[in-house]
């Protein structure tokens, strides 16, 4: 019940959080998704009881965690419009199959973003009819239509009433990440995703080349 017994979580990144109890439920308030989260269970001495890691990514299929985001966050980024880091899709279908996937392929190559899958090319929320058709959808071709895989996250929110799909794609570590489909490489610059060029596919990763070679030719 919570009484005799203590919860402590230790994150990748911002390390020991403060966690409360609220509801009959241990809750920790974080500004980022860690990669991994570590869970102690202590007794009213300090002792632990027992422990376990949790990683937030693969959450929906671990029994007892949940993950929720505030609403402001995604509201805030949406109101700023499209850019280096946020795309906004009305649904997600066959039809942008292969644009949705250059955008993967470009944050990925980058320093990562967000798909909004539900809102308007220009910031208008309208929602996805299909929330978890969007999500399978998102994980099969994430899964097998990016070489290499990319590190990537999707969840649905409600937003205004309907729901928001929002497919959350990080740096990569295996720089370039290729779509299959059109066997191309793209970058993200500005608001759009564009091919990388041959010099940027063979610039070493960390090279100015890779990162800020098409400033050089004038983009």
């Amino acid at each position: 019940d919570g009484k005799d017994m203590d919860v402590r979580m230790h994150f990748s990144g911002p390390g020991e959080v403060e966690v409360d109890h609220r509801d009959g439920a241990f809750v920790a308030d974080i500004a980022e998704l860690p990669d991994v989260v570590t869970v102690f269970l202590v007794n009213d001495r300090g002792d632990v009881l027992d422990w376990a890691q949790i990683r937030p990514r693969d959450a929906p299929a671990q029994d007892g965690v949940e993950i929720t985001w505030p609403v402001s966050t995604f509201e805030d980024a949406i109101a700023r419009g499209e850019g280096e880091s946020t795309e906004f899709k009305s649904d997600l279908s066959a039809k942008n199959r292969d644009d949705v996937l250059s955008t993967v392929s470009a944050f990925a190559n980058g320093k990562g973003g967000n798909i909004f899958f539900g809102v308007h090319d220009s910031g208008t929320v309208q929602g996805v009819q299909d929330a978890k058709r969007t999500m399978d959808l998102a994980h099969q071709w994430c899964n097998t239509l990016i070489d290499p895989r990319p590190d990537w996250h999707a969840h649905a929110v409600q937003l205004q009433g309907v729901d928001v799909v929002i497919l959350e794609v990080r740096q990569g570590a295996q720089r370039p990440y290729q779509v299959r489909p059109t066997g191309k490489c793209h970058v993200r610059r500005g608001a759009s995703d564009f091919a990388m060029t041959r010099e940027e596919l063979l610039a070493p990763r960390g090279h100015p080349s890779f990162a800020a070679g098409w400033r050089r030719r004038g983009f």
